[in-house]
């Protein structure tokens, strides 16, 4: 929430407001009386609300704090009425002080809508005292029509896995092959990349590739003076191997980007987390036996 008092910008943020009606258009929202901002909101004749972007987490805790200039670093413009409308937000609602009332150790504020605007961005959320961001709910059908190729294995994690692999490993491999290096040797350099300082054989169980297959790639990265192995088996990247993994992680990146295009980053964000926690409880399982 943004006021200006006496042409001096406020700010404090609110954990919610309402909507109280269309037609006219009003909002509400309550201020705390012990907060530091409560004197100049109580005599303002106008505020803004910025719904802030997922971007702004930073911007959000900034003006939760109870002291200091809440506005350094942050971009912002004068709006109707000298208001501060902050730079980045999702969305900007101006609007005229209509009433107050009292709300206990609250004040209860309404607004008369004067103005609004709308961006193309993601709403930041605070919910169950931490930061998020929307999803639709899992209940929710999704829009894209995947009736054709649903089937029983769909509810097992491991099938859908396996098909999401197919659908986009054809592609990956092509970028790989074309930077120089085949799939397999293309695992070593990102297992290599992730576990420094790990042996070969301490490297084995991460590469998922045959005794065989991995001796192979191992002593062909090792000729063409892409890694080095020292006396206890030790991997490390050459100067050359560190310049050829970053041309190939910048064309796997540009080549996912363009698969994943039509998903939003949430939803990819999501599927991230849950693998690396898969993982993770593979390895303490592992560690069990």
């Amino acid at each position: 929430m943004t006021a200006s008092v006496e042409g001096e910008p406020v700010a404090m943020t609110a954990n919610s407001f309402s909507s109280v009606s269309l037609d006219p258009p009003l909002v509400s929202w309550s201020i705390k009386r012990v907060s530091q901002s409560f004197s100049k909101f109580r005599i303002a004749e106008d505020f803004a609300v910025n719904i802030l972007a997922d971007s702004q987490v930073d911007v959000s805790r900034n003006f939760g704090r109870s002291a200091g200039d809440k506005f350094k670093g942050i971009g912002w413009k004068r709006g109707l009425n000298g208001l501060p409308l902050l730079d980045g937000a999702a969305a900007h609602i101006q609007c005229r002080v209509a009433n107050q009332f009292d709300g206990g150790d609250h004040l209860i504020l309404l607004g008369r809508v004067m103005a609004f605007e709308h961006f193309d961005r993601k709403l930041l959320l605070f919910a169950q005292g931490r930061y998020a961001v929307a999803q639709d709910h899992p209940a929710i059908e999704s829009s894209v029509d995947t009736t054709s190729t649903r089937g029983p294995s769909d509810s097992f994690i491991a099938g859908l896995m396996y098909r999401a692999y197919g659908a986009l490993a054809e592609r990956m491999e092509e970028v790989q092959r074309k930077q120089g290096f085949t799939p397999a040797e293309a695992r070593i350099l990102g297992a290599v990349a992730t576990f420094s300082g790990y042996t070969t054989s301490e490297l084995m169980p991460e590469l998922y590739l045959g005794e065989s297959a991995a001796k192979s790639a191992f002593a062909s990265l090792r000729a063409s003076g892409v890694i080095s192995i020292d006396a206890k088996e030790r991997i490390a990247f050459t100067e050359l191997g560190n310049a050829k993994l970053a041309l190939l992680l910048d064309a796997l990146r540009r080549q996912q980007d363009q698969l994943l295009g039509g998903l939003p980053d949430e939803d990819i964000e999501a599927a991230r987390r849950v693998f690396r926690q898969m993982i993770e409880m593979s390895r303490r399982q592992s560690a069990r036996i």
